[in-house]
């Protein structure tokens, strides 16, 4: 079916989304922060990026999270030759919103090229229909909402 990059630093809830779309039939590669999602990235195309937006360290976010990657593939995305990866559709999640001070967090996702936000915990059945909406409609999606 579909290639599905996901980036969670948590390796537990990484096995978890990784294990249920692989049920469904997914190809499925985790990574645990913006440098190696590049780099997957760089190997070869996806069909989803599914974006933890705030990557933790020790206990502490680190700026290599979501956020910075949303950002860095939709300006990349501009150029002809990385045309495929504006197309990419791209699901930010993040439980981090529910802290203080954080909740313009998944706003700002969609602002820099997310197409779809969900906010953890999420439920499987809220995040296999999220992934089937993008894989189906892609970033028609929101450009048709905007």
């Amino acid at each position: 079916m579909a290639r599905i990059l996901i980036m969670e630093d948590d390796p537990a809830q990484a096995f978890d989304l990784a294990d249920l779309l692989m049920l469904e039939g997914h190809d499925v590669i985790t990574v645990q922060d913006g440098a190696s999602a590049n780099e997957e990235l760089e190997g070869g195309r996806f069909d989803l990026l599914i974006a933890d937006l705030i990557i933790r360290r020790e206990g502490q976010a680190i700026p290599d999270g979501g956020i910075l990657l949303i950002g860095r593939l939709r300006m990349a995305g501009k150029l002809p030759e990385l045309a495929w990866i504006d197309e990419m559709p791209i699901l930010a999640v993040s439980g981090s919103v529910h802290n203080k001070g954080m909740g313009h967090a998944l706003s700002l996702a969609n602002d820099l090229g997310a197409d779809a936000i969900l906010s953890k915990p999420f439920s499987s059945e809220n995040l296999l229909e999220a992934v089937n909406l993008l894989l189906t409609e892609g970033r028609q999606l929101k450009r048709r909402e905007s």
